[in-house]
């Protein structure tokens, strides 16, 4: 679930500027099916990654991206 997830979030970030380019197919199926709804809660995530952020600002200066 959360890889389909991750998936959704790139995809409708991503699907504003640059789909103009070759994508995978499954990208490109997963734009076909979306119905165009996105769930108000999804903005919640962004004050998620700030209180992190402002919890732990050392995740700014980590070398490991997989800690950003």
């Amino acid at each position: 679930m959360a890889t389909a997830v991750t998936l959704w979030q790139k995809l409708i970030r991503n699907s504003q500027h640059g789909f103009d380019t070759l994508q995978p197919a499954q990208s490109r199926a997963l734009l076909a099916s979306h119905n165009g709804t996105i769930p108000g809660d999804l903005t919640f995530l962004v004050w998620l990654h700030l209180l992190r952020v402002v919890t732990f600002p050392e995740i700014l200066m980590s070398k490991d991206p997989r800690n950003r």
